[in-house]
């Protein structure tokens, strides 16, 4: 009870807009469960007296967690400091650094230099630049960057040059600290023997480090709903400290000297792997279960150690996926146990398989937090992967501290095939995750409620989760049986142009961007929404800003077919075959696609192509015209056409009237005439276009347009990406 109060309160603070609603209530609900305490015990056993004050305690307690967040959050900043107070320097293998920062009224800072002076907890430091607020995921399955360093209480963020100096407040502890960074960059030199694979896996898995990941690993571990490995965490504890128990065992220590022994060991793993948050947490844990009399009090103690130390511990993803991983551990680690038993499995196998099995069962309700993708096989692939990154934890020390590193590198090596095979499994095996945050925030304290033996809580709790999770899952059923037509996103691709469009039979892309922004944001994208492979890509027209991202995502198998209006090789085709290194026989592998043209994405939903009939050119003003047609929703894209275009369109009759216009040209003033518009009247006008570009898009005079006619207007520079549902 005094961890789920802390946690509770955490939580309240946080998603209330103020504390002023929920504090009062939380305050009452404490109150009433200690004056039930008192008033039911206190005249039959005296010693329930003390329960009653610890429960008083943590009733206080709680509300200054809630306080402490709440007040943190709201804390303003007038104008930029003159100085920065360091609080926590996270030093990454790769040189960078992480400088978390506090003002003087305590509002809380994120520096990212490029260069620092030696800089340690305590000093204080001036940066150059301003300020700014921290970027939020513009488009789906993006990364928040706003909300996490939210859930650490931060609100600002600064890219800057230089971290200097000004006040050195430097102590023993920060030469420690370097010392011990020093011997992290040595151990991984030893066991990576330079080898760049084996170095960015040996930082993330052993030393707790992804700053040397690579993009490609990075990717095959989210794909394989693998992702959490990379963070050291209580599994990779285990391994670490994996022959501790049994060394303790055999010297028989009592309970009161193994306990230190351990917390030293646990301490001396913390530092090696650099006590970030996770190997925080993972630390905690694992001597809260050595010291606990029972595995549910020792997860409960070790929940309230975390939030005591830090109540925005509660806020972070990883601190419910570890506590969810643990609870499945603790309640289904004998289960399993008896089960490998019966398969004559060896106890040290067992004691490596049955929690990773364990664990990947217990991020079952939070997989809508943890991967995009739902499969058996990769369900799998995700307790294999954690029993062998067990056996990388595993034999770390003994390769450290002998130098045969054959075992260590063998794992690594199976590891990183294994992901590799299983990411391209992910994207042609599985589909898009049916668990929704309401089904998994339910799901979870469900099947722990089932889990744990009969008692008072079980009983009152069952009845009433049973009943609300059926309730939201038949709040989901009905949500699917009446999802939209179509799903349209108008992607953000900076100064591009992309957009999907989505119905349950079919899908197709109408430009992706450059060609970075098509290799990794609209492979997000599809990732997000479980496509695995686009049924018709358009390419307006052949500039590189439009067309180049569909050819990123046909490398990487996920387009199927892809048509424009021009298939000929002229000066603009010549210009684009060039700046992706093309074969000019790419050109053949392109449909041609003229006014007239249907596609049929579904028994509602079809692409019309308006213009051109005949295209002399893959130029701006030889861009596909076409309208999506779903249901009531009419969208006119319009690509890159100028004025000319929009007026021989206007002469031939063929401007329909729409609901959305996708402007042409990213708002330029050369196109989206007044007559135009008024021959379209749309009521919302979406721009793709790039923050601060260079080209100073989208125009006033075209934005003055748009307002003349009373076009509600989105962009996705200001926006991110602009989603739109017809039903």
């Amino acid at each position: 009870m005094p961890a789920c109060a802390m946690y509770i309160s955490c939580l309240i603070s946080y998603f209330a807009s103020d504390m002023q609603a929920s504090l009062p209530l939380f305050v009452a609900a404490l109150s009433i469960t200690a004056g039930l305490i008192a008033s039911t015990f206190i005249f039959i056993r005296y010693k329930l007296l003390s329960h009653i004050l610890v429960y008083c305690s943590i009733a206080c307690i709680s509300v200054f967690l809630g306080l402490y967040i709440n007040m943190t959050l709201n804390k303003t900043l007038d104008t930029d400091p003159v100085g920065l107070i360091v609080t926590r320097i996270d030093r990454r293998l790769d040189g960078s650094l992480r400088i978390e920062c506090e003002t003087d009224n305590g509002f809380r800072v994120m520096v990212i230099p490029k260069i620092a002076d030696d800089i340690g907890e305590g000093d204080i430091i001036r940066v150059s630049d301003e300020l700014q607020e921290p970027s939020s995921g513009s488009n789906p399955g993006g990364f928040d960057y706003r909300s996490y360093l939210r859930r650490k209480g931060i609100n600002r963020v600064m890219f800057c040059d230089r971290a200097e100096l000004i006040t050195d407040n430097k102590g023993l502890i920060y030469s420690f600290l370097e010392f011990i960074y020093r011997i992290r960059l040595r151990i991984l030199d030893k066991l990576s023997l330079y080898d760049p694979g084996k170095r960015m896996l040996i930082a993330a898995l052993c030393l707790g480090d992804t700053s040397l990941l690579d993009e490609e690993t990075s990717y095959n571990f989210k794909m394989c709903d693998c992702s959490h490995l990379l963070a050291v965490s209580g599994m990779h504890f285990a391994g670490f400290l994996f022959v501790l128990p049994y060394l303790i065992k055999a010297l028989k220590l009592r309970k009161s000297r193994a306990v230190p022994v351990y917390i030293l060991f646990a301490v001396a793993i913390g530092l090696i792997t650099g006590f970030s948050e996770s190997v925080t947490r993972a630390s905690i844990m694992s001597c809260c279960s050595f010291a606990g009399r029972d595995r549910v009090s020792a997860i409960c103690l070790a929940v309230m150690v975390m939030l005591m130390a830090d109540p925005f511990a509660a806020l972070s993803s990883g601190f419910t996926m570890s506590f969810a991983s643990c609870i499945a551990i603790v309640f289904l680690g004998d289960r399993v146990n008896k089960g490998l038993e019966k398969l004559y499995i060896p106890k040290s196998i067992r004691d490596v398989i049955s929690p990773a099995f364990c664990a990947s069962l217990g991020l079952m309700p939070l997989w809508d937090m943890t991967s995009y993708r739902l499969s058996p096989v990769l369900f799998l692939l995700q307790v294999l992967a954690g029993v062998i990154c067990e056996f990388c934890c595993i034999f770390f020390m003994p390769s450290l501290i002998t130098g045969i590193t054959a075992p260590l590198t063998f794992m690594l090596d199976l590891l990183a095939g294994l992901m590799e095979k299983g990411r391209v499994k992910s994207v042609f095996a599985s589909v898009p995750p049916a668990v929704t945050g309401g089904i998994g925030a339910l799901a979870l304290p469900a099947v722990a409620v089932l889990l744990v033996p009969d008692c008072f809580a079980r009983r009152v709790l069952i009845k009433p989760l049973s009943i609300l999770l059926c309730i939201t899952i038949g709040f989901e059923i009905v949500s699917f049986c009446n999802r939209p037509k179509a799903t349209v996103v108008f992607a953000d691709v900076g100064q591009g142009d992309c957009c999907l469009v989505i119905t349950p039979d079919k899908t197709c892309l109408i430009d992706a961007g450059i060609y970075e922004e098509g290799d990794k944001t609209v492979r997000d994208i599809l990732d997000y929404y479980g496509i695995a492979r686009v049924d018709y890509a358009f390419m307006s027209h052949w500039d590189t800003d439009h067309a180049a991202g569909i050819v990123a995502l046909m490398r990487q198998n996920r387009i199927g077919s892809i048509y424009t209006a021009y298939t000929d090789i002229d000066e603009d085709v010549s210009d684009f075959l060039a700046a992706l290194d093309l074969d000019p026989s790419f050109v053949a592998c392109v449909n041609k696609a003229s006014a007239g043209t249907s596609f049929e994405l579904s028994s509602e939903v079809r692409i019309d192509i308006l213009y051109p009939l005949e295209a002399s050119g893959g130029g701006n003003e030889q861009s596909l015209v076409m309208t999506l047609n779903a249901g009531d929703l009419k969208v006119l894209f319009t690509g890159d056409i100028g004025l000319s275009t929009e007026e021989e369109l206007l002469d031939l009759g063929i401007v329909p009237d729409t609901d959305i216009l996708k402007v042409a040209h990213h708002g330029s003033r050369y196109s989206t005439s007044a007559a135009f518009l008024e021959a379209s009247s749309p009521d919302i006008a979406v721009i793709s276009v790039g923050a601060d570009n260079f080209y100073g898009h989208p125009s006033d005079e075209t934005l003055a347009r748009l307002e003349e006619q009373g076009i509600s207007i989105l962009r996705t520079d200001t926006q991110g990406a602009v989603i739109i549902e017809a039903r």
